[in-house]
């Protein structure tokens, strides 16, 4: 009896990490989509994004003033150390790259 709850617990966790990989891979192909219209985007408002490899991309403000690292696969985002902190971003819960430039412009404007 309790070899079974055992294998079905262990198979449940084994559905769920390929769910959680899928849906990880699912979004960094998202953010390779909007990532030339992001890029633009950020250009056009005095900010740097760059892509530093399919899961890690760094967006640096205006003057370089601040920077944050951003993975879209896991959806985090981060300030690398020893650098000045980044805004903080309201986002919607499932974000995009593009979402992350867009709240970025509207905080440097209201700052």
């Amino acid at each position: 009896m309790m070899g079974d709850v055992i294998d079905f617990y262990k198979e449940c966790g084994k559905e769920l990490k390929k769910q959680d990989q899928l849906e990880r891979e699912e979004n960094r192909n998202l953010a390779s989509g909007d990532w030339g219209d992001a890029q633009r985007l950020a250009a056009k408002h005095g900010m740097i994004l760059r892509r530093h490899t399919d899961v890690h991309y760094r967006l640096i403000g205006p003057g370089k003033a601040w920077a944050i690292n951003i993975y879209p696969g896991n959806r985090r985002i981060y300030n690398p150390p020893g650098q000045k902190r980044g805004p903080y971003l309201r986002l919607p819960w499932n974000w995009s790259l593009l979402d992350v430039v867009k709240t970025a412009i509207e905080h440097e404007r209201r700052a």
